[in-house]
C-alpha cells in the first residue's frame, strides 16, 4: 500500500469515527427525575410555620421555562425570625439555570463579605457531616446570612462546577441529563438569626436530603 492510499484510508477512518461520535453525542438524552420532592417537605415543623410565596418575577424572566422554583418563608413562633427556603431545580439547560447564589444576591444589591464551608449534622444522613456554604452579605446597613448547597440524584456538594463535570459524564456514557437543585436558606442578619437558620437547616435536612437518609 503506497503512502497516498494509506493516507486515504486513515482519512476515511477518521471521518467515520467523527461521524460516529457526532451521532453518539446527538442521540436522545433522557432527563432525570428531580433530585428532591418538595411535596415531602413539611409546611410546619415544630415551632416553625411555613408559607409558600412563589417565585420572584426576576427569576421567572431570566431562567429557562423548564426550571422549577419553590420559595417558602418559615417564621419561628413567638419571634420575628423569618427564614426563606428557596429550591431551584434545573431542566434541560443546567448551565443556564444553575448559578452561585451570590450572583443573584449581588443583582439585588447585596455584597458578599464572607464565605466559608460549615459542617452540619443531619439526623439519618448517611454522609454526615453535611458540608454547606455559609455566605454573609451586606446591603447598606442591613446584613443577611445564607446557607446553601447543590444536589442531584447522586451527590451533594458545595460547588456549582461539580454539576458541570458530573452532568457531562452522565450525558456521554449514560445518555442521561442530570437534574440539579440549588437549595438555599437565607435570613436577615439579626440577633439569633444565624442560630435559628442553622436549626431550620438541620430540621429540614432529612426531608430535603431524603434519598440519602437511612
Amino acid at each position: 500500500m503506497d503512502s497516498i492510499t494509506k493516507k486515504h484510508w486513515i482519512l476515511c477512518a477518521l471521518t467515520l469515527l467523527m461521524c460516529g461520535v457526532t451521532v453518539w453525542l446527538r442521540r436522545p438524552v433522557k432527563l432525570d427525575d428531580p433530585p428532591l420532592d418538595m411535596d415531602c417537605v413539611p409546611m410546619d415543623l415544630l415551632s416553625w410555620k411555613g408559607e409558600d410565596v412563589g417565585a420572584l418575577e426576576e427569576e421567572v424572566s431570566v431562567l429557562p421555562k423548564d426550571v422549577t422554583i419553590y420559595r417558602r418563608i418559615y417564621t419561628k413562633e413567638d419571634t420575628q425570625l423569618r427564614v426563606e427556603l428557596a429550591v431551584i431545580t434545573t431542566g434541560h439547560k443546567t448551565k443556564a439555570s444553575l448559578h452561585d447564589p451570590k450572583v443573584c444576591l449581588q443583582a439585588q444589591g447585596w455584597e458578599p463579605v464572607d464565605r466559608q464551608i460549615v459542617s452540619l449534622h443531619i439526623p439519618g444522613f448517611r454522609n454526615n457531616p453535611l458540608e454547606v456554604v455559609k455566605l454573609v452579605t451586606r446591603r447598606e446597613r442591613e446584613g443577611s446570612v445564607a446557607y446553601y448547597w447543590f444536589q442531584s440524584d447522586l451527590r451533594v456538594c458545595t460547588e456549582r462546577l461539580a454539576s458541570f463535570w458530573s452532568n457531562a459524564k452522565r450525558k456521554l456514557f449514560e445518555g442521561k441529563r442530570e437534574r440539579w437543585a440549588l437549595v438555599r436558606l437565607i435570613c436577615v442578619q439579626e440577633e439569633g438569626s444565624e442560630t435559628a437558620a442553622m436549626e431550620l437547616v438541620e430540621l429540614l435536612g432529612p426531608y430535603l436530603l431524603g434519598r440519602w437518609v437511612q
